[in-house]
Formats: structure tokens, sequence, C-alpha cells
């Protein structure tokens, strides 16, 4: 007789072995009923990525690799990724929100946290404040080509209330001749709140891709405006004061997420002035010219961010200490009128004394009327 064959333990499928890789992160539900993942990052740090977001998908996929050699076949991917979600919906208890570069603490407002997008993780938390040191912010006037106070305190509005974790928030738009340092302005503002690396593109023609970058930035940064539809117009007013849409996922989602959107926006406008934003776009928005450079004060693009770079932590510091102030007066703030750009208006003013200006100073700034300009063309 033949001695009986003792049968071989069952092969473990590619399904059990994605899901042992994934088992280094955990994963919930967030208050859109959208599933994310909490991966580690170094020996302290973390990061929430969307289960759905290629960047999971290629750390999953990296994970696998490295530890079997294969590429996982298309059936068990698909499946791996309908288990964690089924997962995730399942659990017991509260959804949990997640913000995207700025987050709310208390109710009331008591703290301000703010992502660095540095590769430890960090994140700087903005509480109620100590006493200001206004003239740390002069460092950033000196580098900006800005013609007076009234400018420079509009940029100044515009800064503080990015970083507001709900808005609305007000558009600002940097317009000037060539050459009169629009592009580096925007760039550097943008740098001290949403860093990125193209910081600057140019305005989309739908509404649909207009919404996709508001759903993967906090600041919306667009340059060489030359033209902006009705649709698109009113899609930047939208996202000025509260958007609500519906988000697709990639790999084909069972349903679409839907999203209330808020965005700090900055345009760049050369002149003379051949697009204006319409009336209610103009509404929203905060107007900044800067002149001409003249020959004799002219530097080159590598200085100029040379010097920001070196003052850049201080800047940023004397930013929270103005969102710190802002928290601390905001309750005893008070406006002479309902003004224009009311709610951020009164952020402003809470922060003046922060912002080396007085509360009359900082309306003022926010009054005035956006420069004049040609109407609009025609467009659909």
């Amino acid at each position: 007789m033949q001695p009986p064959v003792t049968p071989k333990p069952s092969a473990v499928s590619q399904v059990d072995q994605l899901l042992q890789c994934a088992s280094a992160a955990t994963f919930f539900t967030t208050d859109h009923a959208q599933v994310c993942a909490t991966l580690p990052l170094g020996p302290a740090g973390r990061q929430v990525w969307p289960l759905r977001s290629a960047l999971f998908q290629y750390w999953l996929l990296n994970r696998f690799y490295q530890e079997h050699q294969l590429v996982p076949r298309d059936p068990s991917w698909r499946a791996v990724l309908r288990i964690l979600e089924a997962c995730a919906h399942s659990q017991p208890g509260p959804r949990r929100p997640v913000d995207r570069r700025v987050a709310g603490r208390g109710n009331p407002l008591e703290t301000i946290a703010l992502d660095l997008l540095n590769s430890q993780a960090e994140v700087v938390e903005i509480p109620r404040p100590v006493p200001p040191d206004p003239s740390v912010l002069d460092l950033l006037r000196s580098l900006l080509n800005l013609p007076d106070p009234q400018h420079w305190r509009r940029c100044l509005a515009w800064l503080v209330a990015a970083f507001r974790p709900t808005g609305p928030y007000p558009l600002l738009i940097l317009q000037g001749p060539p050459g009169s340092g629009k592009s580096t302005a925007a760039r550097m503002l943008r740098a001290l709140i949403d860093p990125a690396i193209a910081s600057l593109c140019p305005l989309p023609f739908s509404d649909t891709a207009l919404l996709t970058l508001a759903y993967h930035h906090w600041v919306l940064a667009f340059d060489h405006v030359t033209h902006a539809s009705t649709r698109i117009s009113s899609a930047l007013c939208r996202l000025s004061t509260g958007d609500g849409f519906f988000y697709q996922e990639r790999y084909h989602a069972l349903e679409p997420i839907p999203f209330t959107l808020q965005r700090p926006i900055l345009l760049t406008v050369s002149t003379p002035l051949d697009w204006r934003p319409r009336p209610d776009l103009a509404d929203r928005a905060l107007a900044v010219t800067l002149p001409p450079i003249p020959p004799e004060r002219r530097r080159t693009e590598a200085d100029l961010w040379r010097q920001f770079e070196a003052v850049r932590p201080s800047l940023l510091g004397a930013l929270c200490t103005a969102v710190s102030a802002a928290l601390r007066r905001l309750d005893s703030a008070q406006l002479p009128a309902t003004p224009r750009f009311a709610d951020i208006a009164i952020w402003a003013v809470a922060a003046a004394p922060a912002l080396g200006a007085t509360e009359e100073a900082v309306l003022s700034a926010l009054s005035s009327p956006a420069d004049a300009g040609p109407e609009p063309p025609p467009s659909c």
C-alpha cells in the first residue's frame, strides 16, 4: 500500500497577503462618509489619506511588492479595497472629521492647527496669544512691491483670514504691469500658508476642474488671469462663501461624496486691465495694485527667495501670533457699521494690534473699493 498522502496546506491568497500588508494602517470613516487610512510616518508621525487616493494605494502596493516581490492581480486588489471600505463603514462610533490644512479646535474657537506639510508630519498649534511683535512682518513687506500701507494691510487681512478654519474668505487680486512682481508676490503669500510644488497655475476652464483643485488644496492661486467665464466666476464666488458639490473618487467608487468647500483664493492680473471681475466676484475681492519696478530696484528672483526663506520661520511665527491675537480679541472687537467683508473685517480688526495697525486703518483698507478697469467682455 502506498502511504497516505498528507494534504498540503492551502496557499495564502493574495487578498489575505494584501490585507496583512494593510494592517499597518488604521481605517476610519469621515463625516463625509469617505473611508480614510492613517499611515505611519517615521517613529511618531502619522499621515491620513483617502483609501481611494493614489498615495494610499502606492503605499500599499509598495509594502506588498517589498514583502512578496509580486504585483497583485486586479481582482485581488479591487476585493481588498472593498473589504477595507466595508470594515471601516461597519465600525461603531461617530465618524471623524478630516481637515485639509487648517483645523479649528474648541467651541467657541480656542486653537487653530496648521499642518506644515513636511516630512516629519509636524503641526503648529496656535493658541490664544502672547504679546505680539508686529515689526517682524515688515520683513515680508520689504520683499513685496507694494505701493502704500493701504495695499499692505489688504495683503495682511487676506493672510490672517486664510488661517480661519471656515470662511467666508476674500479673493486677493494682485494686479500690475508686466515686471511688477505680481507672480513672485503671489508665490510668497501662498508659501506662508499652503506651500505647494506648483504654487501657481492657470485658471481652469471648467468648474469641475476648479472644484477638484479646491478638494486637494487649501489655497487656490491662479496666475495671469485674462478671462473668466460666467460659470467660472460663479464657481469662484461659491468657493469664497461656501460651495456644495459631489466628488467622485477614482476607481469607480460606489457613489459620489458630498462636500461643502470654502477656500482662500489668489489671482494675478496684468494691467492695463483687459479683464475685470464681474460685480458678484468683485464684491468678494480685495485688489492690490503693484507699480512698475524701476531699474535701480530690480533684484533677481534667486536673491528674493534666498531672503524670503531666511525669514520665513519668523514670518510664520508672526502670522500665528496675529491669529492668536484675533482669537483672544474676537469676542470684544467692535465694528462701527457692517462693512463689506464683515466676517473678515471683524477677524482682521481683532488681529490689528499684532499686525502693527490700528483698527481704523484695517477697516479703511478693507472698505476701499477695488481699482477700476474696463467692463468685462460678454462670455458664455
